[in-house]
């Protein structure tokens, strides 16, 4: 199997990963690394890849097309289904959270949080410009 396919495979493993603008190698050290993790924590970290992916798009970090920024919308809210705060990577989400949540609370879909104005989700979908 040559690098190309490699590529490929990764990127239809991972979609999020499209919005990656540093090339194939980086996706493909990216796919290396999710395919290590437990499937919790995958999606964790993908859900984070998608939101950060839209947040450079918004501040002029790098351009997404608005096919790519509506896939990237429809796989938040469908990680957030399934994430949990206990599988969020480290970092802004998580750290700020975990003072304010009980145990029980870690452990549950972040979309169940949202709805129960629990989880302070500094993200949300209606902040993706060109969705149309």
């Amino acid at each position: 199997m040559n690098e190309s396919e490699d590529y490929i495979r990764a990127l239809t493993r991972y979609p999020v990963l499209q919005a990656q603008p540093d090339g194939p190698d980086r996706v493909l050290e990216l796919a290396r690394h999710l395919d290590a993790l437990p499937v919790e924590k995958r999606r964790g970290w993908l859900r984070e890849h998608a939101i950060m992916s839209v947040a450079y798009h918004r501040t002029g970090i790098h351009s997404i097309d608005s096919d790519l920024l509506l896939m990237l919308d429809q796989e938040i809210a469908a990680l957030e289904r399934y994430v949990r705060p206990v599988d969020l990577p480290p970092g802004r989400e998580r750290g700020g959270q975990r003072e304010m949540l009980t145990e029980v609370e870690m452990h549950t879909p972040l979309e169940e949080l949202i709805v129960q104005g629990r989880w302070d989700n500094t993200f949300t979908r209606e902040d993706i410009p060109d969705i149309p």
